[in-house]
């Protein structure tokens, strides 16, 4: 390939297996892509408040940042969708506030890398509002004008 064109693959979930493979000497147009979601089982959660999944984000930013030294990283899935059992009990205004820490670790996180990809821009199915980009942004859930990574 010429410089000008990547190939961009899965990690198969398994984002520091690739480190040493392909070494960037030799393939500088490889970019990992690496899907995360928040109610996905393989992330371990026990608790499912905000507490255990920004440290799960703080845990999961360094690993970007360690495979980012490898090749660039992106998370070519991520939503702020979770299971938590607390938004029930939730007011609108803190249902804001906890999807907005969710929303705003995980775009640090992932610009540790070179950015991220939400999942859908629309979901009209209303219990699912937290897949759908176009109603994060408009209930204030996600900024889209945050982030500080260079992409």
């Amino acid at each position: 390939m010429g410089p000008d064109v990547a190939l961009v693959f899965h990690d198969q979930f398994e984002l520091e297996a690739w480190n040493e493979l392909l070494p960037t000497e030799r393939y500088d147009n490889v970019v990992i892509d690496t899907h995360q979601y928040l109610n996905f089982s393989e992330w371990g959660f026990e608790r499912y408040d905000l507490d255990e999944y920004l440290a799960r984000l703080g845990e999961f930013s360094e690993r970007v940042r360690d495979a980012a030294r490898y090749h660039p990283v992106m998370v070519g899935e991520w939503s702020i969708a979770n299971h938590s059992p607390l938004k029930k009990s939730f007011g609108e205004r803190d249902r804001r506030l906890f999807n907005r820490a969710l929303a705003d670790a995980q775009i640090e996180a992932w610009d540790q890398g070179i950015g991220g990809c939400y999942w859908s821009y629309r979901v009209d199915d209303p219990r699912r509002s937290e897949w759908s980009l176009r109603t994060c942004v408009a209930k204030g859930w996600v900024d889209m004008h945050c982030g500080t990574g260079d992409r």
